[in-house]
């Protein structure tokens, strides 16, 4: 997620539920239904995951 959170706020970073990982609201496929901002209260993270 650090790129995509250094990313200059608009272009919205945030968790995206179809890729299950952080991406830019641009690049997560149907954000209306697959997008949540960093921003958003009580949002939870499905199968969050770290890589590396």
């Amino acid at each position: 997620c650090g790129l995509c959170l250094k990313a200059d706020s608009m272009f919205e970073c945030g968790w995206c539920l179809a890729d299950k990982k952080c991406l830019l609201k641009q690049h997560c496929p149907s954000p209306e239904h697959n997008w949540m901002h960093q921003g958003r209260r009580n949002v939870r993270c499905s199968h969050p995951r770290i890589t590396k």
